[in-house]
């Protein structure tokens, strides 16, 4: 009889040979199956998959559980075909959120400062083109910059 720990073994083998790096994934999922181990659960079920992705002393955060309760969505949905015991802990479990970071908004003396830096780049054509495209709004646009519409070119009927 194949335990958890070969399947989870050979998961992780067939998904490398694929190509798949598997850094967090493969150390979450050999983690979840030392858990299983550990507790003496013989097959992958939701309550066990809850309780060790919300049982980490690391962390309480929402964000954290979740990504660590998709490791186990994802090798579960493999060992379901394997071992029928098996159940897939629902997507509404444990929801995935993303963690989005505050973009910081330039203050006009920072982009300033930013594009006087630009002046050490070379060749000169880039330093030409940061300043014209992140110039502070209100600043007129120079001479050799046209808009569009602003050419010798004709609309065609």
């Amino acid at each position: 009889m194949t335990t958890l720990r070969q399947h989870a073994e050979e998961y992780l083998a067939m998904r490398r040979r694929l190509g798949f790096k598997l850094t967090t994934f493969g150390e979450k999922s050999m983690s979840f199956t030392s858990y299983l181990e550990h507790t003496g659960d013989t097959a992958l079920t939701t309550r066990a998959a809850l309780a060790w992705a919300t049982g980490t002393p690391r962390s309480s955060d929402g964000v954290h559980w979740s990504r660590r309760l998709m490791a186990v969505r994802i090798f579960a949905r493999r060992l379901k075909a394997l071992e029928s015991a098996t159940e897939i802990p629902p997507d509404d479990a444990l929801p995935h959120h993303y963690r989005r970071i505050t973009p910081h908004l330039f203050t006009p003396a920072e982009l300033d400062r930013l594009l006087a830096a630009t002046s050490a780049l070379s060749p000169a054509f880039r330093v030409r083109t940061w300043h014209n495209l992140h110039r502070p709004a209100g600043r007129e646009r120079p001479a050799y910059v046209r808009s569009v519409r602003s050419g010798p070119h004709r609309r065609r009927p």
